[in-house]
């Protein structure tokens, strides 16, 4: 996928370790999103989805309800390359009295370079923003990179959930972070 509008000259730098690190652009889509750019956003949001999640996947058609629930919050993180823009991971966010992340993913061959913590940290401003008092989430107790990058960021482990997760079947630690 190609949007130049994206893209920036001089956007890129060479680590150490010889990738290249593109500029990250976080998105937040709403209902207002121009019809083409949110069916393509949507679009690449349902395959990580896919991707990641299998079975239990969201599903185009409720992100897409999602975006025009006032209580809602989704995000991609758009990332600039040599062959145009792609979506790298998104997030999606409930704010009521408290906030509850719904979910956060990144394709795989994107991760462990700072998508989900840019996202994450995103989620945390618009929930404190929105007034919310904590921020919620559920993670698999097998999922030790999230849970991890979730202390850094200040959650800590709430409860637990026996046997939330299905494929395969798993609790699920509950943290929260005090906003």
């Amino acid at each position: 996928m190609k949007w130049g509008f994206w893209r920036t000259p001089g956007n890129t730098a060479l680590k150490s370790s010889g990738h290249i690190d593109f500029d990250m652009e976080l998105i937040e889509i709403t209902g207002e999103t121009e019809a083409g750019k949110l069916r393509v956003l949507l679009e690449e949001i349902a395959k990580i989805d896919t991707a990641v999640f299998g079975e239990s996947r969201w599903g185009r058609e409720a992100f897409y309800e999602n975006i025009h629930n006032p209580y809602d919050h989704l995000i991609a993180a758009v990332e600039a390359s040599e062959d145009g823009t792609e979506v790298s991971g998104y997030a999606l966010l409930r704010v009521l009295q408290d906030a509850e992340v719904i979910m956060i993913a990144v394709k795989s061959s994107m991760r462990r370079q700072g998508t989900g913590w840019k996202l994450a940290k995103r989620l945390i401003e618009l929930a404190a923003s929105d007034g919310a008092e904590s921020i919620f989430l559920e993670v698999r107790e097998s999922n030790i990179p999230a849970i991890g990058m979730y202390e850094k960021l200040g959650f800590t482990v709430f409860g637990r959930r026996k046997g939330y997760y299905n494929s395969p079947r798993e609790d699920a630690l509950i943290m929260r972070y005090i906003c």
